[in-house]
């Protein structure tokens, strides 16, 4: 994790304002069981299995889940900060300028080989070990009419990215920090959210929530961190349609 660190901080603004921790620990966990138990609802309420769900509606059942526990922890910041003090708190008080977005999207081209490769031999670790396929999640979102393709991708590469950042950076990351440590706390949030990808994602995963966490560690803007979840969301899309 130090490693992964080193790519941000060696070109970092160490004047930039560090995130302040958004909750305690079991309010994070509140939020965590609202977001699984909107996820369960959701998928008895559609009345198929993940399994036998594909294209529009299966990023529906991934995504929805995001909302009804984003407004719920806002809920819990509100009561205790302000909607003002809220916003703050998750790293959305930050006017957003385009010249951290450059320089945290140079940081992320120096990582992103590291990352494919990871994914790359991750994979591999999984088929000779398991016998488990790639990305099979993936594929059949990008299943479906063709007409459904820009839903799909605004989904994958902006309402998702947000809502996780929202939730697992601004929020968890920061409830975690003021427990455990800063170095604990970003592992451990990128450890949840990797969990709740698939398993022939989870290591490369992790290692993209350390490096984003660590984007958000040092500047404590979320719209930053945001901006490369989305960019890598849409390289990683592209290249994936590429090679299907």
């Amino acid at each position: 994790m130090k490693a992964l660190e080193g790519i941000v901080e060696a070109t970092g603004d160490r004047s930039a304002p560090r995130p302040a921790a958004a909750g305690t620990v079991p309010e994070a966990i509140a939020v965590l069981l609202v977001w699984l138990g909107s996820a369960m609802l959701l998928g008895g309420l559609l009345g198929k299995a993940p399994a036998d769900i594909s294209g529009p509606s299966l990023l529906l059942l991934a995504l929805a889940p995001y909302l009804p526990a984003s407004a719920f922890l806002f809920a819990l910041l509100a009561r205790r900060h302000g909607a003002a003090g809220a916003i703050r708190a998750l790293g959305l008080g930050e006017r957003p300028t385009l010249r951290p977005l450059r320089e945290a999207l140079g940081r992320y081209a120096l990582f992103a080989p590291f990352l494919f490769l990871a994914g790359i031999l991750w994979g591999l670790l999984l088929e000779s070990l398991f016998g488990m396929e790639g990305s099979v999640v993936l594929d059949r979102i990008l299943e479906g009419s063709p007409g459904a393709l820009p839903l799909v991708l605004a989904g994958a590469v902006l309402v998702g990215p947000f809502f996780e950042e929202l939730l697992f950076r601004g929020y968890l990351q920061g409830s975690l920090s003021s427990r455990y440590g800063a170095r604990a706390g970003l592992a451990l949030a990128a450890g949840v959210w990797a969990l709740g990808h698939e398993v022939v994602a989870w290591f490369p995963i992790f290692l993209f929530g350390v490096f984003l966490g660590s984007l958000f560690r040092r500047r404590g803007a979320l719209l930053v961190v945001f901006g490369v979840h989305a960019f890598h969301n849409a390289l990683s899309m592209t290249l994936f349609a590429l090679v299907r």
